[in-house]
């Protein structure tokens, strides 16, 4: 089982470990000082890490499911979070960011993401 790390989710999506926490961002192990073995910056590669697209989007969308209407510039109340203290508090809607399956006590779950302006 996994265990959950403090720190906090920054607005492009990506999780910042707090200070003292392990962490990969931290680099200890194999790579101190020197360089490392890894790819070197070809012009060619794709980035590392990108944002999903709407390609990357799982192909099934609900009809249902309309973001201009049910959710664009919406207010929203955060629940549920791992940081929890960040449960509570209000936010807007910004954008959808797409929907991808994920794995939870061993289901498959659809989830859908947003990127969402933090209140207060």
């Amino acid at each position: 089982s996994a265990h959950a790390m403090d720190g906090i989710w920054l607005e492009d999506g990506t999780f910042q470990v707090a200070k003292g926490q392990k962490g990969k961002a931290k680099g200890k192990g194999k790579d101190k000082g020197g360089k490392g073995k890894g790819k070197g910056k070809d012009k060619d590669d794709p980035a590392a890490k990108r944002p999903r697209l709407d390609e990357d989007t799982i192909a099934d969308e609900d009809e249902a499911f309309s973001f201009e209407s049910d959710w664009d510039n919406k207010q929203i109340c955060l629940i549920n979070l791992k940081t929890a203290a960040l449960n509570g508090v209000m936010g807007t809607v910004k954008s959808y960011l797409g929907a991808e399956e994920i794995i939870v006590d061993g289901k498959k779950k659809k989830i859908r993401r947003f990127l969402v302006a933090l209140e207060g």
